[in-house]
């Protein structure tokens, strides 16, 4: 298949003109025009993947590889080292962020791997009325997201109604409608913030969020013929339990 082609169809699937203004969403590296030999989708691109690809490679992630300012190409730094591989591959690039998290990412996450039922959603946040001990709330988070530690802000014995955010949600603080708000990276003065207003916050981690993102695009592209790959990203965090000795 020629590049335009998918990219079309993830256009169509999800459209890019949903992207956040600074978000970098949609073609990364690539020509429209040249022959893809096959589609790997991942949360995000690394070395091995590349190198471990074949020529003509078109990678689909979530995260863009090129995010803000790029004022150079210094071969030897994360990105550029990246991007070099991938061109000297004909590889191609292209990322699914703001976009997808407001068509499937927020939903899947919330009703198909957590099991709340969805009374509402907006483009960036799901919600679900009902009844949670915190104690039953955290049992779900740590057994369907597979973390390993959970980090809570204002906690309630109680929760009536809940909020979902996948990666980084913590810029909804003011406009959330709900007694607990799940999202990742949430920062220590974002967490003051909440408790000053009474918010329950967890913290569910941005990976352990948003790793679903390959088999999620991976049943939609089943449909091409092509050859669909699913990469699994790694965790770059690494969680100690105790002091290692020696």
């Amino acid at each position: 298949m020629k590049l335009h082609e998918i990219y079309a169809f993830l256009d169509n699937l999800s459209p890019f003109e949903l992207q956040e203004k600074w978000d970098n969403s949609g073609l990364i590296v690539g020509d429209m025009s040249r022959d893809v030999s096959q589609i790997v989708v991942s949360l995000d691109v690394d070395e091995t993947m590349i190198d471990e690809a074949k020529e003509g490679t078109l990678f689909v992630v979530h995260h863009p590889l090129i995010f803000g300012k790029l004022s150079e190409l210094d071969f030897a730094r994360y990105p550029a080292k990246l991007i070099e591989k991938l061109i000297l591959k004909r590889q191609s690039l292209i990322a699914m962020h703001t976009n997808f998290d407001q068509t499937h990412l927020n939903r899947y996450v919330f009703e198909k791997v957590l099991g709340f039922t969805l009374s509402r959603q907006e483009p960036f946040l799901c919600y679900a009325q009902g009844s949670w001990r915190k104690e039953e709330l955290y049992a779900l988070l740590y057994e369907k997201l597979g973390l390993q530690t959970l980090r809570v802000v204002a906690p309630k014995a109680t929760i009536r109604s809940l909020a979902l955010c996948t990666g980084a949600g913590a810029s909804f603080i003011d406009s959330v409608d709900a007694d607990c708000l799940l999202t990742g990276d949430i920062k220590y003065h974002d967490a003051v913030k909440a408790e000053a207003q009474g918010l329950m916050m967890v913290d569910i981690g941005h990976y352990e969020s948003e790793r679903f993102f390959g088999e999620i695009l991976a049943a939609e592209l089943k449909v091409l013929p092509i050859l669909v790959i699913i990469a699994h990203s790694k965790n770059p965090f690494h969680f100690e339990t105790s002091v290692p000795k020696g």
